[in-house]
């Protein structure tokens, strides 16, 4: 995972969901059980939980912080949110972004 990329270039996974746990009592500990590994190497986590019955909790058990959690409502907020939510991930890595994708 992430091993052809050059050590000085930031690793990020990008997760967008519908924030909808399963009906699994061992959900949350699979979930550990997944993420560590990734955060445990460094990788930036960010999660985008799109939707109206989101299970928050959840989604904030797979980000180092809750900056690092995103919910919108609908694909239409998240739309209209993704120059602010690429401006907050790429704050405080070691590049300048050149361009911003905008959807219409």
């Amino acid at each position: 995972m992430f091993s052809l990329r050059s050590p000085s270039t930031p690793a990020l996974l990008i997760l967008q969901t519908n924030g909808r746990v399963i009906n699994d009592p061992l959900a949350s500990s699979r979930l550990e059980q997944t993420i560590q590994p990734i955060l445990e190497r460094g990788i930036k986590v960010y999660v985008i939980g799109v939707g109206e019955n989101l299970n928050r909790d959840f989604l904030e058990q797979m980000v180092e912080s809750s900056q690092n959690l995103f919910v919108r409502k609908n694909f239409d907020g998240l739309f209209r949110s993704v120059p602010q939510i690429v401006k907050r991930i790429v704050t405080g890595m070691q590049y300048k972004i050149n361009y911003v994708v905008k959807f219409r």
